[in-house]
């Protein structure tokens, strides 16, 4: 099943269970074909990629995305170890 939430961490609670972490800013988050991704700003990928380590993510900056999931063609990956 394909996901896509264009929300904030605060006040969406099934964007909250998906990264737990206090995001205040909205941003997109989706999974296709099982594979999670955001599209968020540079500051939030961090904060985003330590919430969520397992599974890693792709990270996307919102420049490369149209609010769907299938344009989305930044291929950029979030680091855990580096803090993105």
């Amino acid at each position: 099943m394909d996901v896509l939430i264009d929300a904030d961490t605060l006040r969406s609670p099934e964007l909250r269970h998906e990264i737990p972490a206090g995001i205040i800013d909205a941003f997109l988050y989706g999974e296709r074909d099982g594979e999670p991704f955001a599209a968020t700003l540079p500051l939030d990928a961090p904060t985003i990629a330590q919430a969520r380590s397992r599974p890693a993510f792709r990270w996307r900056p919102p420049t490369s995305c149209a609010r769907t999931a299938s344009r989305c063609t930044s291929t950029a990956r979030a680091s855990t170890a580096a803090g993105a």
